[in-house]
């Protein structure tokens, strides 16, 4: 019966509150991320993998989007600029891939982490899970 409760709370908390947790600087919290590691039937090592995860996506997003703002100032400066170097240009361009790599890379460790700690029944369970979340957007 508790984990019926469990489970009407993580979908409501997951389908009510979707877009306040995207938009919230911390996204998915410890309680939330408690009763779908309760649901799933997580370990404690496996709640962290997926904590650590959360925390690498989350370090991405703020990259990319930190990006977004300075990407407009570079295309600002090279628009009034009298001169253009496509050399500068793709130099800055591959030093700001470089980062990004970096942090894509650093993610996908911690999924394949998570992935590896996961029983094939706890991967269809969570697919299911995310793939009803999805639907319900």
């Amino acid at each position: 019966m508790f984990k019926l409760v469990c489970q009407i709370v993580i979908a409501t908390l997951c389908f009510t509150s979707t877009v306040a947790v995207a938009k919230s600087e911390s996204g998915m919290n410890e309680k939330m991320l408690s009763l779908f590691a309760y649901k799933h039937d997580l370990t404690d090592y496996q709640k962290d993998l997926a904590l650590e995860l959360i925390g690498s996506f989350k370090n991405l997003a703020q990259e990319v989007k930190g990006s977004k703002g300075e990407l407009k100032g570079f295309l600002s400066k090279m628009i009034e600029a009298e001169n253009v170097d496509t050399a500068t240009m793709m130099q800055s361009y591959k030093s700001w891939q470089a980062e990004i790599d970096v942090k894509v890379e650093a993610m996908l460790k911690k999924f394949t982490a998570l992935h590896h700690n996961l029983s094939l029944e706890q991967r269809k369970e969570i697919i299911a899970s995310l793939k009803m979340m999805k639907q319900e957007k």
